[in-house]
């Protein structure tokens, strides 16, 4: 088994090299596409543009407003503004390894 070091790519506050900075993860918590992952919401540092994204893949992201990257994942930016409406349309449920089940 190979042992991961942290990087701190999933910690609030940290930018990657596209300028890219990791605001924390979506509330409620939503599980990512990607295995065992969560959703955490960035935002481009150029254009102020944000979006969602799985935690492995926070340290390539690139901005897909201004930097060509790709698509985030949706309904990310309401999700403070409406939580209601946000909950009910994030209804996955997290997987055993993020729940700790």
């Amino acid at each position: 088994m190979t042992k991961r070091t942290d990087k701190g790519t999933t910690r609030i506050g940290y930018i990657n090299t596209h300028g890219q900075k990791n605001l924390g993860r979506t509330e409620p918590q939503r599980a990512g596409t990607d295995h065992c992952q969560y959703v955490y919401i960035l935002q481009c540092s150029k254009c102020g543009h944000k979006y969602g994204s799985n935690g492995s893949d926070i340290f390539q992201r690139k901005c897909p407003s201004c930097q060509g990257g790709r698509t985030g994942h949706n309904n990310i930016k309401n999700q403070n503004e409406n939580s209601k409406n946000t909950m009910e349309k994030s209804k996955m449920r997290l997987p055993r390894c993020l729940t700790g089940t």
